[in-house]
């Protein structure tokens, strides 16, 4: 089981809550173990939580907002290998041409959750078919994404020094870990920094 890659629904841009970057990431946790004949997930709670580095109750709580907002849902059923135990089967709805197709690179990242659960935020904001993805001030990344301007610069700063954001000249940068195809389809839109 698991995909060659992530698929991310672009609905999360319209999440306005400060625990998105955690939902945004426990969500590819349990797209990236997807059976894409089923669009079924089986992995434990437990397991995104340690894998992830994420505490259990924030995965629990994140699972249940997810299930909320239309984004998976799941049953629980029992385990086979443990007696009195279960564990939840996820199905993610089917997306048609509204999503980011994600290399799974990005779960490996040495990161925290929230730098990871941002970096692929900031994919989602770059797609080549957003309106208005050219931004031109640190203080417009910021508002788009709902964080204060000063961790908006450190934090694009930090994934430049790192290499997940690339520089080019005059300042431009793009993500790295984008789909090849939509990589392509990017070369004339990019995140610009003043």
């Amino acid at each position: 089981m698991g995909t060659q890659w992530i698929q991310i629904p672009r609905r999360f841009l319209e999440i306005d809550k400060g625990t998105k970057f955690v939902d945004i990431l426990v969500y590819a946790a349990i797209d990236y173990q997807k059976d894409s004949a089923t669009h079924k997930s089986r992995i434990g709670q437990r397991t995104i939580a340690d894998k992830y580095n994420i505490a259990l109750s924030k995965v629990e709580e994140s699972v249940k907002r997810l299930k909320e907002a239309g984004f998976i849902s799941y049953e629980q059923l029992p385990s086979e290998k443990y007696k009195d135990s279960v564990f939840n089967e996820y199905t993610l709805p089917q997306i048609k041409n509204d999503f980011l197709m994600l290399k799974p690179e990005v779960l490996k990242l040495p990161l925290k959750p929230k730098e990871r659960g941002l970096l692929i935020y900031l994919q989602l904001i770059a797609l080549p078919d957003m309106n208005d993805i050219g931004e031109t001030k640190v203080e417009d990344i910021a508002k788009r994404i709902g964080i204060c301007r000063q961790t908006a610069s450190k934090y694009l700063k930090q994934f430049i020094k790192s290499g997940y954001l690339h520089q080019s000249r005059y300042g431009i940068y793009k993500c790295q870990y984008l789909a090849k195809k939509i990589a392509e389809q990017t070369k004339s839109k990019h995140i610009i920094l003043c």
